[in-house]
């Protein structure tokens, strides 16, 4: 499928490619809306070749290794000295927590933590959040305090989170 008419894509492989690419697009825009992150860790090597279970052996320790936390660099790392004055950063939650009152207290959390704009928080498990066609968020400002709310399918709560910021 073709990127929409003046979107430009960066296709990468690694979060470390994509941490490049974000800090290259970032320095040039009004707005960052970061989707959650694809995997806190990574595998410590990568090998050239299939690993044969009959050279592993019976068992195969696998070494991870934290990914850079790109959303947290925009803000609050190294990329915020270059983030330009007045920018926008949305960032995004996706909690398996069951507990309404404690999926809320988590989101305004990872909102100061993360020193965002915005945090669109959406619980996510088997059969909500991903791989359906629908979705229900939250969008809470940098204190914590809801300023949206919108469920239905993925376009509309898409425009109801861009609504927040125009």
């Amino acid at each position: 499928m073709p990127a929409p008419l003046g979107v430009e894509v960066r296709t990468v492989e690694t979060t470390e490619q994509l941490a490049a690419a974000v800090a290259e697009g970032a320095a040039l825009a009004d707005t960052v809306i970061m989707a959650a992150a694809v995997a806190d860790y990574r595998p410590e090597r990568v090998a050239d070749a299939k690993l044969k279970k009959e050279s592993m052996g019976e068992e195969y320790d696998l070494r991870l290794v934290r990914n850079p936390d790109i959303l947290r660099e925009l803000t609050s790392g190294r990329l915020a000295a270059e983030r330009p004055e007045g920018q926008i950063v949305i960032g995004f939650a996706a909690e398996t927590e069951q507990d309404s009152a404690r999926l809320l207290e988590m989101a305004r959390e990872k909102a100061a933590r993360k020193g965002v704009d915005y945090l669109v928080l959406n619980r996510v498990g088997w059969a909500e959040g991903f791989g359906t066609p629908r979705n229900t968020v939250t969008v809470l400002d940098r204190a914590g305090s809801i300023v949206s709310e919108a469920a239905g399918d993925k376009l509309s709560v898409a425009h109801r989170i861009l609504d927040v910021i125009v």
